[in-house]
C-alpha cells in the first residue's frame, strides 16, 4: 500500500469511451449486423419456401371403409344374428369328469389352474346356447 501508484479511474480504464472502447463497439456493431442479415435471409427463404409450395398442395381421396351391418361374434368374428349375453361355464378338468362334451361348440376356452394341483375347463358361449347337449360334468359354484 505504501509506495504503490493509484491510478486515476478513467473511461478509458472502466471500458467506456475512448480508443479501446470505441474499436469494442466497431466490432460487435459488425457482430449484431451480420446476425441480423442471416435472420432476414433465413426469413425470407422461408417465405419463399412457404409460398411456393402452398399452390402444390396434395390433396388425398379418403374412402371411408365399407359399412357392415352384418353382427359379428366378439370371441370368433363369425357373423351372428344378434350380440346376446356371454354365458361362462366351469368344467372339472379330472379323470373322473371326463370327457367333457361340448367344448368345440364353445367360443373360447380356457384351462385355469386351482388348488391342489388341479385345473378347471372355462369354456364362453354366446347366448342363446346352441341346441342339443353341449357340456358335461359341469361345477356349480367358483
Amino acid at each position: 500500500m505504501v509506495g504503490e501508484e493509484v491510478r486515476p479511474r478513467t473511461p478509458r480504464a472502466l471500458g467506456g469511451r475512448g480508443p479501446d472502447g470505441a474499436m469494442r463497439w466497431a466490432r460487435n456493431k459488425s457482430v449484431v449486423i451480420v446476425a441480423a442479415v442471416v435472420v432476414l435471409a433465413a426469413l425470407v427463404a422461408g417465405a419463399l419456401l412457404a409460398l411456393r409450395g402452398a399452390g402444390q398442395a396434395r390433396r388425398v381421396a379418403v374412402t371411408p371403409p365399407p359399412t357392415s351391418h352384418q353382427l359379428r361374434s366378439p370371441f370368433t368374428g363369425e357373423p351372428v344374428p344378434s350380440l346376446n349375453r356371454v354365458l361362462a361355464v366351469k368344467i372339472d378338468n379330472i379323470v373322473h369328469a371326463r370327457p367333457q362334451t361340448g367344448l368345440t361348440r364353445a367360443d373360447i376356452v380356457y384351462v385355469l389352474p386351482v388348488e391342489g394341483g388341479l385345473s378347471r375347463v372355462v369354456g364362453h358361449l354366446l347366448l342363446p346356447l346352441p341346441p342339443g347337449d353341449w357340456t358335461g360334468a359341469q361345477r356349480a359354484g367358483g
